[in-house]
């Protein structure tokens, strides 16, 4: 291995060096911060197997990974007493920190304390992160647990195992697939990340960007700690989120499968949700509803406030209320297969609206 101490990047023609990191001495460096401090843009840090406590801060365009591919054999443990870095007025650990920076992390596990930590942080770059492992203890959501991603974080962050909170803020807008998340996905701010094939606790949109959520598995039961103010849907869209995109997502073990309040422009679509409570609340939403599959007991879908969704080409089949409409909304209903065991269409008030080909079951009644 070359040890090059000079932070510019390589230089035409040079050839990128790897640096061995060993906590037993053996190799080039016993920290992987020391070796993150030798390199230069484009070499490789190569983690031979251990226990590393320290706090990582990658300021070049590295990558980093473990040895010999297992993630189980490199440990990287969070001191208690290490650095923190500002997240919009909490100072916040983390076992790595990327700064604008295009970086790989690979192959390895990042412990320590649960409270006060993110294994992973990236503000503004390009980070590709993959097979990692996050085992922090005991299991918190505060502030941000497992990611935060912030500024214009681009990337792709993929087969993790996870236990806490994923955090993307600010403009952030990487590709997050193939995690599992025994915690929330939190959506802030401008943030438009693609989250896809996920096997995920709840996901909570707050922002007011266009975040894709598809063909994710929520299991809301996974959550066993706290849920940093989340509610009691599978997936959550807060007042001032617009155009999300929720489509193909498969939603269990939650009160309420998916919770739309004051959201404009939402696509919800092809997704198939098991009922505890309620399948789809819809309250003051501008939003459609298509093509989803709603089972179990409980309503499956609900409307009411102002809103001004579009429910259509569903199938539901509840213990409960198929569609629940209440005054003042006026949904635009049509081409729905709506059976439910305490009414099918049930249209609250006395409030009028057109209702197409939307059930096989019976004709819309009155609220009793």
């Amino acid at each position: 291995a070359v040890n090059l101490t000079d932070s510019d990047p390589v230089p035409p023609g040079q050839v990128s060096a790897t640096h061995v990191v060993a906590a037993d001495g053996s190799g080039d460096f016993e920290t992987i911060q020391a070796a993150v401090d030798a390199a230069v843009a484009g070499d490789t840090i190569a983690i031979q197997p251990g226990t590393y406590t320290e706090a990582v801060l990658v300021d070049r365009d590295l990558t980093i990974s473990g040895d010999t591919g297992d993630p189980a054999a490199v440990v990287v443990e969070i001191p208690e007493d290490g650095p923190t870095v500002d997240f919009n007025g909490v100072d916040n650990g983390y076992g790595f920190l990327f700064d604008g920076v295009t970086a790989e992390l690979s192959h390895l596990t990042i412990s320590g304390p649960g409270a006060g930590v993110s294994a992973l942080v990236a503000t503004d770059g390009d980070l590709t992160a993959h097979h990692l492992v996050e085992d922090l203890d005991p299991y918190v959501d505060d502030p941000y647990g497992f990611l935060y991603a912030g500024g214009d974080t681009t990337g792709d962050i993929y087969a993790h195992s996870t236990k806490a909170v994923v955090r993307f803020d600010g403009g952030a807008r990487p590709t997050f697939r193939e995690n599992d998340v025994a915690s929330l996905v939190r959506v802030r701010g401008q943030a438009y990340p693609q989250v896809e094939d996920n096997a995920i606790g709840g996901i909570w949109l707050q922002g007011s960007a266009a975040p894709l959520i598809k063909n994710n598995t929520i299991d809301f039961g996974t959550i066993d700690g706290p849920a940093g103010g989340f509610g009691s849907c599978g997936i959550e869209l807060s007042p001032g989120m617009k155009r999300a995109t929720i489509v193909g997502n498969s939603v269990r073990n939650a009160p309420t499968g998916i919770c739309v309040d004051r959201a404009v422009g939402a696509e919800i679509t092809q997704n198939d949700i098991a009922v505890e409570v309620v399948g789809v609340d819809l309250d003051q939403a501008e939003v459609s509803v298509r093509r989803s599959s709603i089972t179990g007991d409980g309503d499956g879908i609900v409307v009411s406030g102002r809103s001004e969704a579009g429910i259509e080409t569903n199938t539901v089949r509840v213990t409960g209320q198929g569609l629940r409409i209440v005054s003042p909304a006026a949904p635009y209903v049509t081409g729905n297969d709506i059976c439910g065991g305490a009414g099918d269409v049930v249209n609250g008030d006395g409030v009028e609206i057109e209702i197409g080909a939307s059930n096989r079951c019976k004709e819309a009644t009155a609220d009793q």
